[in-house]
């Protein structure tokens, strides 16, 4: 729980993007604003000009807004009438319910041309897909769910509306009969309709204009590390001559690759790692039983080959990003050493091993340095002598993005 609320509170940190705002009384302004990765619409924004003055924008201020990030967004001052009924299947009736309210919103510019195709999402967390051709008007694409017999029925109002706004292009009836309300579905009709309808006069032509979405980044890179471990061997069912022995801290090495997918929407904040990597460990100790001045020695040493899968957050915090880690890890001994006084087994030794993994540390640009707390599972078998392997290493890592942001046009 703690995570997730560490993720929402940095959230929350201003990031300032480049971007302009189109004021009230037409003046555009260029500047900086605050990207916040608005999973509502926002209903004000923070703008900086370029001489360095911050405002708190809302409906009242600015006719539009544009963000260029790692992708360019659009957002338009609108008032319009709102269904906020019942949509979510926890909130349907047996019949439809629609609850019109006139709102003003800041919506989202999916697609421009003849006709505007806007997004909101509202306070309620409903989607609202938005269409405005020339002077007919803004309009909600209407739909209404309802319960009728354990089934969940629509009444598609929408189907309706773009058929009339797109009266004069014959090909786009065949495509609403079985168009689904859903953004993919939407936006491939308005942009079929814009690219193939012309508009009445040649001056009324339009710029046609298409929101692209942050994909998914893809990241790989090496991995390096070194520390120490320590085992305490426990006796379990049955007595064991090492009982009670501790190995370590001994040294513990690992080196291999990750790759890494980085989410959208998350200020590339939040990702999911898989590294492949090799670890070697060697535990020496000598030592005597009771009374007896006779030496033993005990060696157990191993290559693992593991894969660890972890989540990893960073805050966005600029250049210098602190990093936390989460995860875990299953490896198996390839070759492994098991003496006790070097001609006979000191315990029976497990070739499969998990281990918890918790982490912290800092990234500066491709280049980071973390230090991670291994909790393992036994390396003896549990019915013999168990241990509980801790382990905590200094890990350097380098990326290489295979994936690039686009310039913004």
């Amino acid at each position: 729980m703690s995570f997730f609320f560490l993720l929402s509170r940095t959230q929350a940190q201003k990031e300032f993007v480049t971007g302009y705002i189109i004021r009230s009384s037409n003046d555009t302004a260029r500047g900086t604003i605050d990207d916040q990765n608005w999973d509502v619409n926002p209903k004000k924004i923070t703008f900086k000009s370029d001489n360095g003055k911050i405002e708190s924008l809302g409906y009242r201020d600015i006719k539009e807004f544009c963000i260029q990030g790692r992708v360019t967004e659009v957002y338009r001052t609108k008032v319009l009438d709102l269904d906020k009924g019942p949509y979510e299947v926890k909130d349907l009736l047996s019949y439809p319910m629609p609850q019109i309210f006139r709102d003003t919103v800041f919506a989202t510019l999916y697609e421009s041309g003849t006709i505007n195709l806007y997004f909101l999402k509202d306070e309620t967390s409903r989607y609202h897909y938005i269409v405005e051709k020339n002077d007919t008007g803004i309009q909600d694409m209407g739909i209404q769910r309802y319960i009728d017999d354990t089934k969940i029925k629509s009444t598609d109002i929408y189907k309706n509306q773009l058929n009339k706004l797109m009266a004069d292009c014959p090909g786009v009836i065949m495509k609403l009969g079985d168009l689904p309300y859903g953004e993919k579905e939407i936006r491939s009709l308005v942009s079929y309709y814009n690219n193939y309808v012309m508009p009445a006069k040649p001056t009324e032509t339009k710029t046609h204009y298409s929101q692209n979405k942050e994909k998914v980044q893809v990241a790989f890179g090496i991995i390096a590390g070194a520390g120490f471990r320590k085992d305490k061997l426990r006796q379990s069912l049955d007595y064991h001559p090492l009982t009670g022995l501790s190995l370590g801290p001994s040294p513990n090495v690992d080196a291999g690759i990750w790759f890494s997918i980085v989410l959208p929407r998350t200020k590339r904040a939040l990702e999911i790692c898989s590294e492949f990597e090799w670890n070697y460990f060697d535990q020496k100790k000598k030592f005597t039983f009771g009374t007896s001045s006779d030496v033993n020695t005990v060696e157990i040493a191993a290559h693992i080959v593991r894969g660890d899968v972890l989540f990893r957050y960073s805050l966005p915090t600029g250049q210098v990003k602190p990093v936390f880690s989460l995860g875990g890890s299953l490896g198996s001994a390839v070759a492994y050493t098991n003496t006790f006084n070097t001609n006979q087994e000191a315990i029976p030794f497990v070739q499969f091993q998990w281990a918890v993994i918790a982490g912290a540390g800092i990234t500066v640009k491709n280049l980071g340095v973390e230090l991670r707390y291994f909790l393992g599972s036994s390396i003896s078998h549990r019915f013999i002598v168990l241990s509980t392997p801790h382990s905590l290493n200094l890990t350097f890592r380098y990326g290489f993005p295979l994936t690039k942001d686009k310039p913004v046009k």
